[in-house]
């Protein structure tokens, strides 16, 4: 998976098996190209399924096979011009699901993200809490994709079963199930 940090466009993240690779977009694109700047950020055990950005550009979120979400801070990795011992550094990790992560997603306002799991769960988190706040249960097989809407009070959810269901966060109940998906 791939992702582009938003909205100031500067770093790209590529994950390949267990290692996410961060880049630092530049006035050389060549450099990108070539991988010269490349910085492995490393402590998944299994594939990286998914990647999201905080809208801090400097925050990421990836979620793996190892069933763990973890939050990196790529601003010490001394892209601003400065060498540094602490590169990629793992801020946190979340264990809540039964298997592997196979989605995650910050919300617009940051603080919380959503997660999707082999476990048929959708949950919802905090950045500084290691539990889920809320678990959102209503798939009848593995959910593998998340997203919020714009106003930070829904998320939209899609699994396995060929259905995608938008959840109020608030009281964690689905209010739509789209269904007949082929």
């Amino acid at each position: 998976c791939v992702e582009i940090s938003l909205p100031d466009a500067r770093r790209v993240v590529a994950a390949v098996g267990e290692t996410i690779y961060c880049y630092m977009l530049d006035n050389h694109p060549a450099s990108f190209l070539e991988g010269h700047n490349a910085q492995p950020l490393i402590g998944h055990t299994g594939f990286v399924y998914s990647m999201s950005w905080m809208r801090d550009s400097r925050t990421l979120l990836s979620a793996g096979s190892d069933a763990s979400v973890r939050l990196w801070d790529v601003s010490l990795q001394g892209y601003e011009g400065k060498e540094s011992k602490r590169a990629g550094l793992n801020l946190a990790e979340y264990k809540g699901h039964v298997g592997p992560v196979t989605g995650c997603s910050f919300s617009p306002a940051g603080y919380y993200f959503a997660t999707a799991g082999t476990d048929c769960t959708v949950r919802i988190w905090t950045t500084d809490r290691s539990e889920c706040v809320r678990s959102l249960r209503g798939h009848t097989m593995a959910a593998n994709g998340v997203s919020w809407h714009p106003n930070s009070n829904y998320v939209l959810s899609c699994a396995e079963d060929e259905t995608a269901r938008l959840w109020d966060v608030r009281s964690a109940g689905c209010v739509r199930v789209f269904s007949g998906f082929q």
